[in-house]
């Protein structure tokens, strides 16, 4: 086990960006190491990412293992409605303490080729001693619907059922908005505070332009509801990026939308990549990381261990950025890590000019 000291670059804290005077660090399996930081590195405890979806290892679901998120210096995530209160396991949801859970309002939440049931059919067999149990578990964030199913009706029952559960338990409501039947400001201006409103740059819905889509997550904000990327393959368009951008309304979450299927492919990757994203589309670096971090982090409750750190950097770095409508950005520059490590050990270690390492004296 040896001792890495970092000494130069910037911490970032819930006060914001700070110099990085010292921070000590145990590293399995090395030596002792000094290392100096260019100013630029940005060093945050961890990422948090809000909306992915984790297996809970057996294979069993679109979710990624909580091991790949490790590897992107992801110390806790919440599981985006993967399970619904039909599949969701109540006594021992998951053998992972770094994972919450959303649970899905769909009986049997995604699967690669879901059967959507008709809402009101099928919310007549929701037992509310299952919703007990599954309020009584430590590891439950609070219920996630997902509207765009089958026709408006549909959305309407979903949406109103949602927030009739979330009430009656006293949790947040994570609401899925892309393809909703629904006028997206009659979405926003349903939501209560502390609900998070998912996939806010997705392309336009039918009949929206981007003057509507502005006015629904400008009423969204007033209404304190967390305003959350949820990028994935299909819900982030550059368009509406800008659009909000332009009006101040960036996220207050970062989160990735992972599955199997997406992990280290365009757009998505990981977590850190969805942050070098927005970064690239004009959010400022310290903002970006801490909507990966600290904000969702805080949003859940979480404790800083201060056993996992990620290091970004400012690399010159030529990149082509797709959206889910096949336009691109091309940028010259992006934040990525360069270092990061998870609980001792090095998950991520790119040569940088940046960092200049030496054995201790």
């Amino acid at each position: 086990m040896g001792e890495w000291t970092f000494t130069g670059g910037q911490r970032l804290t819930e006060g914001g960006v700070q110099p990085l005077e010292e921070l000590k660090v145990d590293v399995k399996g090395t030596e002792d190491r000094y290392v100096s930081l260019r100013e630029d590195i940005i060093v945050v405890s961890g990422l948090v990412d809000l909306h992915a979806h984790i297996d809970r290892g057996n294979n069993d679901s679109i979710g990624v293992p909580e091991a790949w998120l490790k590897k992107s210096g992801v110390r806790h995530a919440a599981d985006a409605g993967t399970y619904g209160w039909a599949s969701w396991t109540y006594e021992n949801p998951s053998p992972f303490e770094s994972v919450r859970w959303w649970v899905s309002l769909l009986p049997e939440g995604l699967k690669p080729f879901p059967q959507i049931p008709r809402l009101r059919e099928a919310m007549l067999h929701m037992a509310k001693p299952s919703a007990h149990a599954v309020h009584m578990s430590r590891c439950f964030l609070g219920f996630k619907i997902r509207l765009g199913q089958n026709d408006r009706k549909d959305d309407e029952d979903l949406l109103q059922s949602g927030l009739l559960w979330a009430e009656h338990f006293h949790v947040p409501l994570m609401v899925h908005w892309t393809a909703t039947f629904l006028p997206t400001e009659l979405v926003a201006s349903s939501l209560r505070p502390g609900d998070v409103l998912t996939h806010i740059y997705a392309p336009l819905t039918e009949g929206e332009n981007l003057e509507t889509r502005i006015r629904a997550l400008s009423n969204a904000r007033s209404r304190q509801v967390l305003l959350d990327v949820g990028h994935g393959r299909h819900h982030f368009a550059w368009q509406v990026f800008a659009e909000a951008h332009a009006a101040g309304l960036d996220p207050d979450t970062i989160s990735t939308d992972l599955t199997r299927s997406t992990w280290q492919q365009e757009p998505v990757v990981d977590l850190p990549h969805v942050v070098g994203r927005c970064i690239a589309g004009g959010i400022l670096p310290a903002e970006a990381i801490k909507a990966a971090s600290l904000t969702p982090a805080a949003y859940m409750g979480l404790v800083d261990d201060h056993l996992s750190w990620v290091f970004f950097e400012r690399q010159t770095m030529p990149m082509a950025l797709p959206d889910a409508l096949g336009q691109t950005l091309k940028v010259s520059v992006f934040w990525a890590p360069v270092l990061i490590i998870m609980n001792g050990e090095v998950m991520r270690l790119i040569d940088s000019p940046g960092m200049k390492s030496q054995g201790y004296p």
